[in-house]
């Protein structure tokens, strides 16, 4: 069904269809007149007939101190200077003023964060109560598409436009082609949301409105333009608000977490939308739109849909045309549907996408009218319940339309492909097909080379998810053959090839945690038909001459599985919450499996592989618990551990007994490991902690939190994706104490050096934390640093070939002291509160503690020197008390829990915590600096 659109004001309407109109045409006569390009205080100097580049920058002066066109600072006096603008304004200047560069000049914005709108440089002419039509002109168009118009930022630290006082948008390109737009961060300094229903909603009716903008870009009658590395995020409304559009190529361009929607191409005037030529989107993030942006931590809130008088789509548009190309892109957790190709209608349209990752959408993942439609290599995750019960959501439709993965539509005649994807669903169905029009039963929706992997129905638990569905077509349009189909409604088998009722045999088949990398004896192996399969995969990797059925071609000699993460930085991480598994049901074993390939493992097993990939520890998937189990007992079948615990992301459950520990702190803890067999080592070692209640009491007020370390502070394996413990202490810490912040600095594979001294281009984490520390305290905020930094120093300490000699030992535990030292000194010497981690005992890891996993991925690493390691260990917590006591900070004790044994809490590459164990992990910091927080 057609989508409800948010009811609009009449002022709104009134100002998008009138004065943006009215403005483009004015603007267009001025430029046509030939206005002046900066220069003296009336602007005369006469414009140029070559192109011209212009440059902006927050030392800049305004237009009368600079000319722009040189990239330097304003030297402070004079006028007419060659040196840059201060603010994008001053080439683009709200409320009728005079334009400045013309079309084909380029201006290059560097570092920096530019205020965009009421109260902005160059925005003299707006005023406080008509503040939202306080926006730049629209862009002057490129005089071709070889020679656009180009703004630009700096490709290494993308300048911020944020907007202020309810713009209606940041950047216009309002009838303005041949343009090129790149290396910007687009947003606003505000979590609320227009319109919202649930206590978000911004100030809208009386000045100040507050730091909102309602929109990031805004589009019409645009042709050949090229949008580029933009992060457009936070807007309280719209991300991009664009349609008529006439070949369009988006790269790199990340739209997240708006209000109402990601990409709305329905104008809401009538002119029409339709859109026309080649529109492409490549490396293209749309996700969390629907919801609002919390400022500054940039964390979902107040997510909101349909059922709230919301909206929520990550891409949709209005009745449209245009030949439509997706690749290598995201698109997840929006509040209603993934891409809305619903609207794209008009005879001649058509739609590709390929190498695409739709997941958590509340509505479809993806859906169209007609065709010719193609997917390919993508991975369709339909868990339309993800926002269902979760902290950030307000009011969402839970898999509205009924949550069907893929739902093509289909014209009189139209063809659809589908070749080489991976679908899951807990929505009613996986792929369903509706008629458009009247339909001549030649209507096809051919389907080769996919998994399909039923989940249980969330709106009905009952059942399952049914795998295809029609009933709308004179006859049946599915074609489908070459498929691995498991845990589907009614056992449905419908090709003479497909594989049915076997495990799909992939890393995860649970909803909420679905990763389609095939393992080693997957049925999907080697089991497609190479007549139409493409020449990559997912990865973009080559396929062989036996291509695999499913979105990935599965290698001996692969890796980890390559996640495709939200490119944000390790301050401002992308949250990505998981929501409550739903459970997933045991394929049944009497449906009817029509072919057992086999698999391809890197050498010849002396055994069969139906007898070492078995489900030894029912589960309804071939995993490497099961593997191990049946290594255990059959020694040959040992050939397939390495080839999957190599791929890292996999259960742990039972691949070791939970090492006992205890829960309760101890003030000693003594062992005496035997070595080899010709080598014994005794030890004691005394863990101290330095108590809390050692460090003063926080004055009143909003506190600054530097998080520095390795990958335990950067949050990797987070499969919540919250942001590890720093994500989470930001609510905790703001509902102590609002208006706080908290900073996250750690990188993984960092050592107590690298947080130092800084490591392949990246600055020091602690310089970084010092500089923001000392700005905390200058504006009278609390300066707070917790450190947790360790790991990896016994990582390298012993992954060299050969054994560690104890002298070596002795000297890194000194290095490690004196790191320790300075990093304790220097955070203390800025004026913070400063916690520091003990560490865990890492030879207690699953991927340390199990030697076949050890020996698999850390051969370097010995059994002796696992028992080194743990000694090793006790001695860095020494010397982190020891340093802590002398510096006034505070140990935060990881050495005695659970959190890096208990399956439950840690992650299944066997290293890192899971979302739940950060859960804990946040308990323990907080509960450790609350004494400081009264």
């Amino acid at each position: 069904m057609p989508k409800i659109k948010p009811a609009l004001s009449n002022e709104l309407r009134h100002v998008l269809k009138w004065t943006i109109r009215a403005g483009g045409l004015v603007l267009g006569l001025l430029i046509l007149s030939s206005p002046p390009r900066g220069g003296d205080a009336l602007g005369v100097a006469l414009r140029q007939a070559q192109e011209v580049t212009y440059y902006v920058r927050p030392d800049g002066g305004s237009a009368t101190q600079c000319t722009g066109r040189v990239n330097a600072p304003y030297p402070g006096s004079g006028m007419n200077r060659p040196c840059a603008w201060d603010h994008p304004f001053r080439a683009l200047p709200p409320g009728g003023s005079l334009i400045r560069i013309a079309g084909g000049d380029s201006l290059i914005i560097a570092s920096g964060s530019y205020m965009m709108g009421y109260g902005a440089p160059g925005a003299e002419n707006c005023d406080a109560g008509g503040a939202f039509d306080c926006y730049m002109p629209p862009i002057p168009s490129g005089p071709s598409p070889a020679n656009p118009t180009r703004i630009l930022g700096d490709s290494q630290n993308p300048p911020e436009l944020w907007g202020t006082e309810r713009p209606w948008f940041i950047i216009n390109l309002t009838d303005a082609s041949n343009i090129e737009i790149g290396y910007l961060e687009i947003t606003d300094h505000s979590g609320c949301v227009e319109f919202h229903t649930g206590g978000l909603a911004c100030e809208r009716d009386t000045p100040p409105y507050g730091a909102w903008a309602s929109a990031g870009l805004y589009a019409e009658d645009s042709a050949n333009v090229y949008l580029h590395h933009l992060n457009i995020h936070g807007l309280a409304s719209i991300g991009v608000h664009a349609g008529r559009l006439t070949d369009w190529t988006v790269e790199d361009v990340r739209i997240a977490g708006n209000g109402s929607a990601g990409w709305d191409g329905d104008l809401w005037d009538e002119h029409g939308d339709s859109n026309s030529g080649t529109l492409t989107f490549r490396r293209w993030t749309v996700e969390w739109n629907g919801c609002g942006e919390t400022y500054p931590g940039k964390q979902p809130t107040g997510c909101w849909a349909q059922s709230a008088g919301g909206y929520g789509d990550g891409f949709a548009t209005g009745a449209s045309g245009g030949h439509w190309i997706v690749e290598d892109s995201i698109i997840r957790y929006n509040t209603s549907d993934g891409l809305d190709f619903l609207y794209i209608s008009e005879p001649g349209s058509s739609i590709e996408i390929r190498r695409t990752l739709a997941e958590g959408n509340a509505g479809n993942q993806i859906k169209t009218f007609r065709g010719p439609f193609l997917l390919e290599n993508s991975i369709v995750v339909g868990n339309c319940a993800f926002f269902d019960g979760q902290p950030f959501t307000y009011n969402v439709d839970n898999c509205r339309a009924l949550g069907t993965a893929l739902a093509i539509g289909l014209a009189p005649g139209d063809q659809a492909t589908v070749i080489n994807n991976t679908f899951t669903s807990e929505g009613d169905c996986l792929v369903t097909a509706e008629a458009y029009g009247a339909p001549n039963g030649a209507e096809r929706v051919r389907l080769r080379n996919n998994i399909f992997v039923g989940q249980t129905d969330f709106l009905q638990p009952f059942e399952n998810t049914c795998l295809l569905y029609q009933e709308t077509f004179p006859s049946d349009p599915f074609d489908a053959d070459y498929s691995l189909i498991a845990n589907v409604k009614d056992g449905l088998c419908p090709g003479p090839h497909d594989i049915c009722g076997v495990s799909p045999g992939l890393v995860n088949t649970a909803v909420d945690a679905f990763d389609a990398h095939p393992l080693p004896g997957s049925a999907a192996i080697n089991a497609g038909t190479a007549a139409t399969a493409p020449p990559d995969d997912f990865d973009g990797l080559a396929r062989d001459t036996h291509p695999d059925i499913g979105a990935y071609e599965w290698r001996a000699a692969a890796g980890s599985p390559t996640a495709t993460p939200s490119a944000t930085s390790s301050v401002t991480r992308t949250p990505g919450p998981g929501a409550s598994p739903t459970p997933t049901a045991t394929p049944t074993s009497t449906a009817r499996a029509t072919q057992t390939p086999s698999p391809s493992p890197s050498a010849t097993p002396t055994v069969p592989p139906s007898a070492c990939l078995a489900d030894a520890y029912p589960n309804g998937y071939v995993d490497v618990v099961d593997i191990t189990l049946t290594a255990q007992k059959t020694l040959p079948c040992r050939i397939y551990l390495p080839l999957v615990v190599r791929q890292w992301r996999l259960p742990w459950t039972t691949l070791s007994a939970t090492p006992t520990t205890t829960t309760t702190p101890s003030a000693t803890r003594s062992a005496t490991p035997t070595r080899t067999a010709n080598t014994t080592a005794t030890a004691t070692a005394t863990v101290m902690t330095t108590p809390t209640a050692t460090a003063t009491l926080l004055p009143p007020g909003a506190v600054t939190l530097a998080t520095l370390g390795d990958s335990l502070t950067e949050g990797d394996g987070d499969n919540f994706e919250l942001g590890g413990f720093p994500g989470r202490l930001l609510p905790l810490l703001q509902g102590r104490r609002p208006a706080s912040t908290v900073t996250n600095l750690g990188h993984s594979g960092w050592d107590s050096e690298m947080l130092i001294n800084g490591n392949g281009g990246v600055p020091s984490q602690l310089n970084q934390a010092v500089t923001l520390l000392n700005q905390a305290a200058a504006a009278g905020q609390a300066p707070m640093a917790m450190v947790w930094i360790g790991s990896n120093d016994l990582w390298y300490l012993y992954s060299n070939e050969g054994e560690t000699p104890p002298g070596e030992e002795q000297q890194d535990v000194q290095h490690f002291t004196g790191n320790i030292d300075t990093i304790l000194r220097t955070l203390r010497g800025a004026g913070a509160a400063v916690f520091i981690a003990l560490l865990d005992d890492q030879s207690k890891r699953p991927v340390m503690a199990d030697p076949a996993i050890r020996m698999a991925i850390l051969p370097g690493i010995s059994a002796t020197e696992v028992i080194s390691m743990s000694l090793q260990v006790t001695r860095y917590n020494q010397a982190i008390a020891g340093m802590a006591a002398q510096h006034g900070a505070s140990t935060v004790d990881f050495y005695h829990t659970t959190i890096f044994t208990d399956t439950a809490t840690l992650n299944e590459d066997g290293i890192h915590p899971n979302g739940a164990g950060y859960d804990l992990i946040t308990q323990i910091w907080f509960s450790a600096m609350s004494p400081l927080l009264p």
